[in-house]
C-alpha cells in the first residue's frame, strides 16, 4: 500500500481558504463543535477522487440493440460461446497483443488497425466492455481502445456474472461488418521502457507496482531477476478487489477512497505488474477517477529481460 503526504492544486488552496473563511464567518454562538462538520465536508470534497456512478444491469439492457453502440466481450473465446450478452461481439484482449522473450506487447499501428477494423470499431459509436466481473480482461481492453483513440468507452463494471443472474444471454455469435476505424496512437496512456527508465528519477513521476508484496520486496519473482523497478511504490491490484458471492469485483467507490487518496494529484502515474495485465486495473481506476496515468506495456518481464536495474528488500 502506498502511504504519501496527499498533495494539492493551488485551486483546491483556495477553495479550501474560501471556505474557511465562510466557516468564520458563522455565527459564534455555534461554537467549534458545531463548525467540525461544515470543515470536515469540505476536507471530504477535496480528498475524494472524481468517480463515476457505475453503469446497472438495468441500465445496459435498456440499450441493446441500438445503432449507436457496440459491446465487447472481452472475455475468452470459449467463455463467450458458453454464453454472452446479447448482441455482444467477442474480443479476447489477447489478440491485440503479441509475445516477445516472454513478455506481452501492445501490437503495432498496422496490425490494431486490421483487427480493430474486423471488430466493426467505429469512432461514431459509444463502446461498452464487460468480463466476468473482476474487470482484469475489461480493463485491459478499455486501455487498448483508449491507447489507440476512442474516446467514448465505459466498462460494465458489474459484468457477466450478475447480468446472467437478471437478464438472458445468448450461445450464437453476434457479426458485425467491417469498418474503416483510423487509430490514434494516445501517448498520455502509454509507458515506454525508456520512459519508465527517466521516471525512475523524476519527481514528476510516481511509478506504481501492481504485483503482490512478496513480488514487490524481491522475495518471489516470474523472471530470473528479483525486486521492483527503482522508486516503484507498492500499489497492489489486491487493494482495489473485493470477494462478493465468491467472485473478484471491483470494490465500491466509498471503498477505493482511502486507496486512491492517498496518491498526490500532481504527479504521472506508471502502473506495471508482471506483464500488464493486472496493472491495467490499477490504470482504469486511476484514469476513472481522473488521474494522469499509463501504463508500462511490457511491464516487469519487459524491465527484467533487459537488465536494468532492480531494487529489494529480500527477507521482509
Amino acid at each position: 500500500m502506498v502511504y504519501k503526504t496527499i498533495s494539492y492544486k493551488p485551486g483546491d488552496l483556495v477553495l479550501f481558504l474560501l471556505a474557511k473563511q465562510l466557516i468564520e464567518c458563522l455565527p459564534d454562538k455555534l461554537g467549534v463543535i458545531m463548525k467540525m462538520p461544515f470543515l470536515a465536508l469540505i476536507v471530504t470534497l477535496l480528498i475524494l477522487p472524481l468517480t463515476v456512478s457505475a453503469m446497472t444491469v438495468e441500465q445496459l439492457a435498456s440499450q441493446l440493440g441500438r445503432n449507436d453502440l457496440i459491446i465487447y466481450d472481452s472475455r475468452s473465446k470459449a467463455d463467450y460461446d458458453a454464453g454472452h450478452i446479447p448482441g455482444a461481439i467477442s474480443f479476447p484482449f489477447e489478440q491485440a497483443y503479441y509475445s516477445k522473450d516472454k513478455a506481452l506487447y501492445i501490437k503495432g499501428r498496422t496490425q490494431i488497425t486490421s483487427l480493430l477494423r474486423e471488430k466493426g470499431l467505429e469512432r461514431e459509436k459509444r463502446v461498452i466492455l464487460y468480463d466476468d466481473g473482476d474487470l482484469i480482461s475489461a480493463a485491459r481492453l478499455y486501455w487498448i481502445l483508449t491507447l489507440y483513440g476512442h474516446d467514448d468507452v465505459t466498462v460494465f463494471e458489474s459484468g457477466y456474472n450478475s447480468w446472467i443472474k437478471a437478464q438472458p444471454s445468448e450461445r450464437q455469435e453476434s457479426k458485425v461488418a467491417s469498418s474503416h476505424f483510423a487509430p490514434n496512437f494516445d501517448a498520455s496512456v502509454y509507458a515506454s521502457t525508456t520512459l519508465v527508465k527517466l521516471a525512475t528519477y523524476s519527481k514528476n513521476y510516481t511509478i506504481l507496482d501492481a504485483r503482490s508484496l512478496d513480488e514487490y520486496r524481491g522475495n518471489k519473482s516470474m523472471s530470473s531477476t528479483y525486486g521492483r523497478i527503482p522508486s516503484s511504490l507498492h500499489f497492489p491490484v489486491s487493494a482495489l478487489i473485493s470477494e462478493k458471492s465468491g467472485q473478484p469485483v471491483l470494490k465500491s467507490n466509498r471503498e477505493l477512497t482511502p486507496v486512491i487518496s492517498q496518491l498526490e494529484r500532481n504527479k504521472k502515474y506508471i502502473t506495471y505488474c508482471n506483464l500488464g495485465k493486472n496493472s491495467t486495473l490499477s490504470f482504469y481506476v486511476l484514469k476513472r477517477a481522473g488521474f494522469d496515468v499509463a501504463l508500462y506495456d511490457g511491464s516487469w518481464i519487459d524491465w527484467s529481460m533487459k537488465k536494468l536495474p532492480v531494487e529489494q528488500e529480500k527477507g521482509q
